[in-house]
């Protein structure tokens, strides 16, 4: 469906920007974010490297460093670096999130569900947390949950953007489950049509067993008396 396409393109965008977004370091770090801008991730990650080690309470930090092994495919040590960040106890549904970014992009989707609840939990008007765990509810099939984490998602950020994206996603949404239902029903309809119907075959062959039965004691069958002839049978000799 072109709304799902469009709206999973304008994901991935957004959650790059949100792993590799507020560039608040000191001025000494500015080369880092400089190279990580200019797409550099090679020589970007030693000196975000030696930056955390030089700044570990910039939870900033972190964040972009594992944008950096992002970008490397390098997911496990962005994975490291996000729950070493989660260990400091500061900005924990930003680490949960991120963590469920990590996740969603080594395809660990049930990972990366749970890891944006958590985030959720944690700051419950993080409206990210929602739209990402919205779009993991659409590949899972569950489109109900989906449909409320979206408007969750645009009541936290009604001057989003991507609003119309998301609007045309409910209504697609919405449909689907119309279908789905009506679809449904019409299984249920020719279910139960079936049931009847074998239902007035078995009656239908048990009326006419019964009808053979009395008609059979009408008739007196099975009562017939046989007379014994063996008498009437020589032997030969």
């Amino acid at each position: 469906m072109p709304q799902f396409a469009r709206l999973r393109r304008l994901t991935f965008v957004l959650v790059v920007f949100f792993l590799g977004g507020g560039f608040l370091a000191a001025e000494n770090r500015s080369e880092a974010e400089k190279l990580f801008l200019e797409n550099r991730p090679e020589e970007a990650a030693p000196r975000f490297e030696e930056a955390i080690a030089e700044y570990p309470g910039d939870t900033r930090l972190y964040h972009q460093l594992a944008a950096v092994y992002v970008q490397l495919d390098r997911y496990d040590d962005a994975k490291e670096i996000l729950n070493s960040g989660l260990e400091r106890g500061e900005d924990r549904h930003e680490f949960l999130f991120n963590l469920g970014t990590v996740a969603r992009r080594k395809g660990d989707n049930e990972r990366a569900l749970a890891r944006f609840t958590e985030s959720i939990e944690a700051h419950s008007e993080f409206a990210l947390a929602f739209r990402n765990r919205a779009n993991l509810y659409v590949e899972k099939g569950d489109y109900e949950d989906a449909i409320k984490d979206y408007e969750a998602y645009l009541s936290l950020r009604s001057d989003s953007p991507n609003r119309n994206d998301v609007e045309r996603m409910i209504a697609a949404l919405q449909d689907r489950l119309e279908e789905e239902r009506r679809r449904q029903e019409e299984q249920e309809r020719r279910e139960q049509e079936e049931r009847e119907r074998r239902e007035a075959l078995r009656q239908s062959v048990l009326r006419r067993l019964e009808e053979s039965r009395q008609e059979t004691d009408r008739s007196g069958g099975g009562d017939e008396e046989f007379e014994s002839i063996e008498d009437d049978f020589d032997i030969f000799d």
